[in-house]
């Protein structure tokens, strides 16, 4: 299974267990609504698909923040990022890293 950290993050916020501002912070579904497979809608909402989104999450945020691809492991496509400069100069980059990447979220690391 991909994904497990946005996956489990959106489980934990529907549980009501605090967690660190990230791009996903508010999306939730249940456990018992979704038997532990998160729907892609619910998925989607979690993650940017653009560098406008990946902006927007990261004035939401508040700088610095660590964006990440949302396939890959081992370190591949993260960076920490200070300003929307370094998200412009970065954003393409860690979407093409990982080749398996559709998308990219936001979390603090």
């Amino acid at each position: 299974m991909c994904c497990l950290q946005i996956g489990s993050t959106i489980l934990a916020q529907a549980a009501g267990v605090p967690t660190l501002p990230w791009s996903g912070s508010g999306v939730a579904v249940a456990f018992e609504e979704c038997n532990g497979v998160i729907p892609q809608d619910v998925y989607d909402k979690a993650c940017m698909f653009n560098l406008e989104e990946a902006i927007e999450s990261c004035h939401r945020i508040g700088y610095p923040v660590m964006l990440k691809a949302s396939w890959g492991g081992g370190g591949k496509g993260i960076r920490k990022v200070h300003s929307d400069d370094e998200v412009r100069a970065v954003f393409k980059q860690i979407q093409g890293e990982v080749s398996a990447s559709r998308h990219s979220a936001v979390w603090w690391q």
